[in-house]
C-alpha cells in the first residue's frame, strides 16, 4: 500500500463502497454517460478487489511471504473433502493429531503435541488428551497405507508452511468440516486430483477467484456491466465478509458461483438452467434452498393467477435433477452414514452461538451481558454461555416462532409480483435470518444482491429499493468502524439486515401489490404488519430481560426439590438471621446473566483463600443440597463442613461474566439440628451471593 494511504486504511472500504454507490446511484438515475459510468465503476471494482485482498497483502505466511492460500480454511475444506471417506465429520481433528504427532517423531523440527481439541460430535465441547488418545490408532486404521502416506505427506508440507504451534492449537479448536456430503463429492473430485505441494499451494487458493469471475461474467451478461462491476465493489468489503474469513480457501465460494449463475438464468428466463444452478447451490451448502424457494414465489404466484405453469415447473424440475444427482453421487461414493453424521453436526452447530453468527435468534437472545464475551475463549465459560443463550431462546420459542412466521409472511407477500431474481434474494435472505443463524461470511452474496437491485433502475420504486440496500451497507460498515466487539456487531448487523429486508418487502408490496387494494388499504395492511411485528419483538425481550432478585432460583436447578432456607448475602437482616461470619466486610453488587439465561441482581461477600465463612441454615433431616450462587474469577475448590462433618469438595472454574451455581450434596443422616456450615476455598477468592438449602 502506498505510504500516503496508510493513515486512511481503516476508512478505505467505506470510501470505496460509498463512492461506488454514488456512481451506481448516478447510473440508476441518468441514462446518459453510459461509458463514463462503466469506466468509473470499473475503477471502483478494481479498488474493491484490492481492498478485499487486504490491499494486495493476501495472507501472511511469514518467511514464505504473502499468498492467497488461506492455510486455516483450506486445511478444513481441502483435507475435509479429500479424506472425507476416511474421517467423515467426527474424526478430522483426531486424524490430524495422529498424523502431526507421528510426523513430529520422524522430523523433530516439526514436533508438536496437542492436549485438547474440539469435540466434533458437538460444537460447544472440548476433548482432552486422555479422552481422544485411545481413538488415534482406530482413526488411523481407516486409512489404507497409501492414503495414510499421502495424508502425512501433505500434512507435513502444511506443517512446514505453518510452523507456529499456537496457530495449530487454534486450528484444532475450530468446528471442523461442515458442508453436506453432496458438497464433499463435488469438491473431493477436485482435491483428490490436486496434491498439496510447493507448486499447487501458490495457486490453489485462487480457484474461488476463478469461480467468482465466471459468476460475475454471468451477472454482466444478464444485468449489464455496471451492476456486475458493482458486485465486485461490494462483495468483499461489506461487514464480516472480509478476505481473512474465507478468501483464498479451497472451493468455499462454489455455492456463490452457482447462486450467481442461477440469478443470471432467472433474469434471462432460462428456467431449466436457473433451477439446476439453484439446485446445485442448495446441494452444496443446503441453506440456499431458501433462495430457490424465493425464486419460485413469484413464479408460483403467476402460475396461479395466469395459469402459465411452465416457468415454475421447469425451475422445479431443474432443481430436483441437480439436487438428486449430487445427493445420489454422494450416496454411491460415501454411503448413507455421512448424511446421518452431517445432520447431527448441523443440529449441534445450530445450537451454538458464535461471534460472527447473525439472525433473529441473535437479536431475541441478546442482553447487555452478552456483549464483550469471547465465546470461544475457555473450555468452561464458552459452553456455559452457549447453554445460557440456548436456554433463553428455548423459553421464548413460542413468541419467536410467531415472530418468524409473521416476518416470513410479510417478506413473501412483498415478493409475489417481484422479478424472480429479486425475489430469490429478498425472500431467501429474509428466511435465512428468520429461521437459521448463518455465519456472517456467507453474506458475501450481498455483492450480487446489490448488483441485482441496482439493475432494477426502471422506476422510482426500484431506485428507492436500491437506496435502502445501499444505505444499509454503508451503515453496517460505519457501525463496525466504531463498535469493536464482534458479538455486539453481530447483533447490530442482524437488526439492520432484518430491517432492510422488511423495508424492501414493504416497498415491493406498495410498488406491485399482489392483490387489488386501495392506497388506504395498502397503508393499513403495512401498518398492521408493523404493529404486530413490534409487539412480538417487544414481547419476547421484555419477558426475557426482566431482572430477578437475589432469592430467585432457576427452575432447572430447583427441579423437584423444595427450598428449605435461603441466606441472601448482603442484606443485614438475612446475614444476621443466619449468623453469617466472613472475614471480608465488603459487599459487592453484581448484575449478571446466569448459566440458565436468567438476569439476576445480587450482592456478594468475598471468601478469600485463608479465610473462613460460617453460617447457619434450617435442618435437613433427610439430606439435600447446598447451592451457592457465585461469579468466581479464579479456579479452585469450595471446601464445606456441616455440623463438623466434611462434605465432598466442589471444583469451580472462572465464570466472572456469568453467575454459576456450586452444589454441595448433603447426606441423609444430619439429624434434626440446624446446619452449622463452615466454608473455605483453595482459590484466590470466591464470591458468595446467595445460599439455598434444597430438600429432596
Amino acid at each position: 500500500m502506498p505510504p500516503f494511504l496508510v493513515p486512511l486504511r481503516p476508512l478505505l472500504p467505506l470510501l470505496i463502497v460509498g463512492l461506488g454507490g454514488i456512481v451506481a446511484t448516478s447510473w440508476g438515475t441518468f441514462r446518459r454517460w453510459e461509458r463514463t459510468h462503466r469506466a468509473l465503476m470499473a475503477a471502483f471494482a478494481c479498488l474493491g478487489l484490492w481492498a478485499f485482498t487486504t490491499f494486495g497483502e493476501f495472507h501472511d505466511h511469514g518467511s514464505f511471504g504473502h499468498h492467497n492460500f488461506h492455510a486455516h480454511d483450506a486445511y478444513h475444506y481441502y483435507f475435509g473433502s479429500k479424506y472425507f471417506k476416511e474421517f467423515g465429520y467426527y474424526d478430522m481433528y483426531v486424524a490430524t493429531v495422529a498424523a502431526l504427532e507421528e510426523i513430529g517423531r520422524e522430523e523433530p523440527t516439526k514436533s508438536i503435541r496437542f492436549d485438547r481439541i474440539r469435540d466434533l460430535r458437538g460444537s460447544a465441547r472440548f476433548m482432552y488428551r486422555d479422552e481422544y488418545a485411545p481413538q488415534l490408532d482406530t482413526v488411523k486404521a481407516r486409512f489404507s497405507p497409501g492414503r495414510w502416506s499421502d495424508f502425512k505427506r501433505e500434512m507435513s508440507f502444511l506443517r512446514g508452511k505453518t510452523m507456529n504451534t499456537d496457530w495449530w492449537h487454534g486450528v484444532m479448536l475450530d468446528n471442523g468440516f461442515n458442508p453436506p456430503p453432496s458438497y464433499a463429492v463435488l469438491s473431493g473430485a477436485v482435491s483428490n486430483r490436486i496434491p498439496l505441494n510447493e507448486t499447487t499451494w501458490t495457486w490453489i487458493g485462487g480457484l474461488d477467484f476463478l469461480l467468482i469471475g465466471i459468476g460475475v461474467g454471468a451477472i454482466c451478461y444478464a444485468f449489464g456491466p455496471v451492476p456486475a462491476l458493482f458486485v465486485l465493489v461490494v462483495m468483499g468489503n461489506a461487514p464480516v465478509t472480509t478476505y481473512n474469513w474465507t478468501g483464498g480457501s479451497f472451493l468455499r465460494q462454489v455455492w456463490f458461483f452457482f447462486l450467481m449463475i442461477g440469478l443470471a438464468s432467472l433474469a434471462r428466463r432460462r428456467w431449466y438452467a436457473a433451477g439446476a444452478s439453484l439446485g446445485a447451490c442448495t446441494a452444496v451448502v443446503f441453506f440456499p434452498l431458501l433462495f430457490l424457494f424465493g425464486a419460485m414465489v413469484p413464479l408460483g404466484y403467476r402460475a396461479v393467477r395466469t395459469g402459465n405453469r411452465v416457468p415454475v415447473t421447469r425451475v422445479a424440475i431443474g432443481a430436483a435433477v441437480a439436487i438428486a444427482t449430487l445427493i445420489g453421487l454422494s450416496l454411491v461414493v460415501y454411503g448413507p452414514g455421512p448424511w446421518s453424521e452431517w445432520h447431527h453436526r448441523i443440529s449441534a452447530h445450530d445450537l451454538t452461538f458464535f461471534d460472527n453468527h447473525i439472525g433473529i435468534k441473535k437479536v431475541v437472545t441478546f442482553a447487555r451481558e452478552v456483549g464483550r464475551q469471547a465465546f470461544a475463549a475457555g473450555d468452561t465459560v464458552y459452553p456455559e454461555w452457549n447453554r445460557a443463550l440456548n436456554a433463553r431462546a428455548y423459553r421464548g420459542r413460542i413468541v419467536d416462532l410467531a415472530l418468524a412466521v409473521v416476518l416470513s409472511v410479510w417478506t413473501i407477500a412483498g415478493a409475489l409480483r417481484s422479478r424472480p431474481a429479486e425475489a430469490c434474494l429478498v425472500v431467501g435472505s429474509g428466511l435465512l435470518v428468520f429461521w437459521t443463524m448463518p455465519a456472517g461470511y456467507y453474506t458475501i452474496y450481498v455483492g450480487a444482491f446489490a448488483g441485482v437491485m441496482l439493475a432494477n433502475r426502471g422506476s422510482s420504486w426500484g431506485r428507492a429499493r436500491f437506496a435502502v440496500l445501499f444505505a444499509t451497507l454503508v451503515a453496517a460498515i460505519l457501525m463496525r468502524r466504531y463498535e469493536g466487539d464482534l458479538i455486539t456487531q453481530s447483533f447490530f448487523l442482524s437488526v439492520g439486515w432484518i430491517a432492510c429486508i422488511l423495508v424492501l418487502s414493504t416497498l415491493g408490496w406498495l410498488w406491485r401489490p399482489a392483490f387489488e387494494l386501495t392506497a388506504r388499504q395498502q397503508g393499513l395492511t403495512v401498518g398492521a404488519m408493523v404493529l404486530l411485528t413490534v409487539a412480538l419483538v417487544l414481547a419476547g425481550p421484555v419477558w426475557q430481560a426482566r431482572r430477578h432478585d437475589a432469592a430467585f432460583m432457576p427452575p432447572p436447578l430447583l427441579g423437584q426439590s423444595t427450598v428449605g432456607d435461603v441466606l441472601d448475602v448482603g442484606p443485614p437482616a438475612s446475614e444476621s438471621a443466619h449468623h453469617l461470619q466472613i472475614a471480608e466486610s465488603r459487599r459487592v453488587p453484581r448484575d449478571l446473566m446466569d448459566i440458565y439465561g436468567y438476569l439476576v441482581k445480587d450482592d456478594c461477600g468475598i471468601l478469600r483463600n485463608g479465610g473462613v465463612a460460617t453460617y447457619t441454615l434450617a435442618p435437613a433431616p433427610r439430606g439435600g443440597r447446598l447451592v451457592v450462587r457465585t461469579d468466581a474469577f479464579y479456579a479452585g475448590d469450595l471446601l464445606t463442613t456441616v455440623n463438623g462433618r466434611s462434605m465432598p469438595a466442589v471444583k469451580f472454574t472462572p465464570h466472572q461474566s456469568l453467575f454459576t451455581y456450586l452444589q454441595v450434596q448433603l447426606p441423609a443422616d444430619l439429624g434434626d439440628e440446624p446446619l452449622h456450615v463452615t466454608q473455605t476455598t483453595t482459590a484466590t477468592d470466591v464470591g458468595l451471593f446467595t445460599v439455598w438449602l434444597l430438600r429432596d
